[in-house]
């Protein structure tokens, strides 16, 4: 009773002695956690985050990632908007990023409080003498002591904790952009590879369809076997080209499917190339990505190094511990107050060391930002001239050349069928046909998969370009 009564005193004359102590920002609740844009970069930073909660709420999160997952299946074929949304809602780094800001909230709200008070309880003189022996014959003592953070070191922790969160936003908006210009990249690898597979198909059923044709005119006395022989070849190395772009379409639909976690299924790819697009003005793009994602993070990780400077700053000024409490002699039942005052005497360490290498670690930001900005600027323009030169080139492609190279691979084959060519005219005519047809889908391949890694470097769906 005697401990009780003297705890419930201290805790009175310490709640007095606290109110010196400065008032800092308020904690910023976990819950309140900013949202980064996570489709089609059209939502500005800043605002709610998907998924994040108050802290702990990832933990229901995890125990769900730790159950076996449905497979994800695509029965209609799979579009570009389906892999769009399924590489965003199920991409393994997104979903640990979103627990990662989730931590960073709760951290935050953590560094706004203040320090814990600490109890300490003393029996003294136990034993002593013979009339003082047990606890009852000795003395006890009950001391609440709070520290007293000066310096604005609660506020400066908050800010760093702050800069940090807001930092991890812009990452992991930059993390968003990069998994779409991923999914894009794959998702038209995998299209570019289906076609192939089409195209190689097509070519050895025209083979074999030529042989037996020739075959025919053969028995007929109206060509020689050499001609046999020729196409024999022909057909055999189109079956290997077929067996070839199998494999490669194979290996482009698992890494396609690599990008959601978990099991996916799913048949054809459904999608048509977008249009050729000539890339705006190099003035232009470098507009835009001075508000793309990009730029903002650099400019956040700078306000961190700022924020340690604060920080480093305030810790400077030395922390005060005021106690306060109680002592009760049990022989006399005396009462006597007890009052503490602890300052540090900054002798050894004045915290100037530590300033001074926030200090150095904020100049590197700064470099490192310029070194960041140089190297941007320099992608930006290798995108520029790599979309210029494969627009130019899927430009005069498609300006008739295919159609003209078509045309002719069917007039010479006609016209071997009719007695008018010879077979040796008929192969460099598909040949000239199938090489100018595949130049024509490696610059277009080339051409997008230039304007998917722009659209991750600007932090945007581009609108020069349209899916369908």
């Amino acid at each position: 009773m005697a401990i009780a009564s003297s705890m419930a005193l201290a805790v009175v004359l310490l709640s007095a002695c606290t109110s010196v102590e400065g008032h800092g920002a308020r904690p910023v609740s976990a819950g309140k956690g900013p949202r980064v844009p996570v489709a089609h970069g059209a939502e500005a930073l800043g605002s709610e985050a998907p998924g994040s909660g108050a802290p702990g709420s990832g933990a229901q999160g995890s125990g769900v990632a730790l159950q076996e997952q449905q497979v994800l299946r695509f029965d209609d074929g799979l579009t570009w908007e389906a892999t769009l949304e399924a590489a965003l809602s199920r991409h393994p780094e997104l979903l640990a990023a979103q627990a990662e800001l989730d931590a960073l909230a709760a951290e935050t709200e953590a560094a706004g409080r203040r320090p814990n008070p600490t109890l300490n309880v003393q029996v003294e003189d136990i034993g002593n003498e013979a009339s003082f022996t047990g606890p009852s014959g000795g003395q006890t003592t009950v001391i609440l002591t709070h520290t007293l953070e000066r310096g604005g070191k609660r506020a400066a922790r908050e800010k760093y904790s702050e800069a940090k969160r807001q930092a991890a936003i812009a990452a992991f908006a930059v993390q968003t952009q990069g998994v779409l210009s991923e999914a894009r990249s794959r998702f038209l690898s995998a299209l570019s590879a289906q076609e192939t597979l089409e195209l190689q198909t097509r070519l050895q059923q025209q083979v074999d369809r030529f042989h037996d044709a020739v075959a025919t005119r053969v028995e007929a006395g109206k060509a020689s076997g050499v001609d046999q022989q020729q196409l024999a070849l022909l057909a055999a190395n189109a079956r290997l080209e077929r067996q070839a772009a199998e494999a490669h379409a194979r290996t482009s639909r698992l890494v396609l499917a690599q990008l959601w976690d978990g099991p996916v299924e799913f048949g054809r790819l459904k999608a048509e190339w977008p249009a050729a697009s000539a890339p705006p003005a190099l003035a232009d793009l470098m507009q835009r990505w001075d508000g793309s994602p990009g730029r903002v993070r650099l400019e956040r990780e700078l306000a961190i190094s700022e924020a340690a400077v604060e920080s480093a700053a305030s810790e400077r000024s030395q922390d005060w511990a005021l106690s306060a409490g109680f002592r009760k002699r049990e022989q006399t039942n005396d009462w006597t107050a007890v009052v503490g005052f602890d300052v540090p005497i900054p002798v050894f360490d004045a915290g100037r060391s530590t300033l001074e290498a926030a200090r150095a670690r904020r100049r590197r930001s700064v470099h490192q930002m310029e070194a960041a900005l140089r190297e941007a600027r320099t992608a930006l323009g290798d995108l520029h001239g790599r979309l210029a030169v494969s627009h130019s080139a899927l430009t005069s492609l498609q300006g008739g050349a295919l159609d003209e190279a078509r045309s002719l691979y069917e007039s010479v084959r006609e016209g071997y069928e009719q007695g008018r060519f010879e077979l040796l005219q008929v192969i460099e005519a598909q040949k000239s046909y199938f090489e100018l047809l595949a130049r024509h889908r490696g610059a277009r391949s080339q051409h997008h998969h230039a304007w998917a890694e722009l659209e991750s470097l600007l932090g945007e769906r581009s609108k020069e370009v349209t899916w369908n």
